[in-house]
């Protein structure tokens, strides 16, 4: 009998201590990945003479780099699903255009679908600049329609298109044009691995906006 009781605690606790045991390697897993996360971010930081005006998570700073005024920031939005609450964090990069955009949007084409869902939320609208890959690729947005044409020269298109293929190829997909800014953005936190060639790809895009 006490065999038997033994042995029915046993496949109580059990399950128990599992659990224990995985969720406590979980929040293991999770300190160190924020550690290291932290660390990398401190050291880029040191190493590109920027001060992080909020720590992570969340990390933020804006500073000249590459040429350009470039900032980095971040946003949390809690969402409930199924009962829990889940964080959901994603991030902005941005550089300042150095000269006048007006009203104009750019921005990658999605689909036909996510493309319609853009146009009846936001009023974006696309203008066709004339050139095929270019307008096959981006969504041109503005109320100046011959603004916009007049401004997508040769170069600034080219620029436009490098720029998208080479945050692509670093596993960005997030690049915008708008409110005067060239941005990338995505969920998570920025990828530190890669902030340098995404900051590069921007301040770069933003000068060929300015026409320098």
């Amino acid at each position: 009998m006490p065999i038997r009781n033994a042995l029915e605690a046993a496949v109580l606790i059990c399950p128990v201590l599992l659990f224990v045991l995985a969720l406590g390697g979980w929040i293991a897993w999770r300190m160190m990945q924020t550690r290291r996360y932290r660390d990398a971010i401190t050291e880029w930081s040191s190493r590109r003479g920027v001060s992080l005006l909020t720590p992570h998570p969340g990390v933020s700073f804006q500073a000249q780099l590459d040429g350009a005024n470039v900032r980095l920031g971040h946003r949390n939005r809690r969402l409930r699903t199924n009962g829990r609450r889940r964080e959901h964090w994603t991030f902005q990069l941005v550089a300042d255009v150095p000269a006048p955009m007006g009203d104009l949007v750019v921005r990658p084409h999605q689909g036909a679908l996510s493309d319609l869902f853009d146009s009846l939320t936001q009023g974006l609208r696309d203008v066709q600049v004339g050139d095929e890959a270019f307008d096959r690729t981006f969504i041109v947005s503005t109320a100046h329609d011959d603004a916009a044409r007049a401004f997508f020269t040769p170069p600034r298109r080219a620029a436009f298109l490098e720029a998208l293929s080479s945050a692509r190829a670093i596993g960005l997909e997030g690049l915008s044009v708008e409110t005067g800014t060239v941005q990338l953005h995505g969920r998570g936190f920025v990828p530190v691995e890669k902030l340098d060639a995404a900051i590069a790809i921007l301040a770069k895009l933003a000068l060929a906006c300015a026409g320098r």
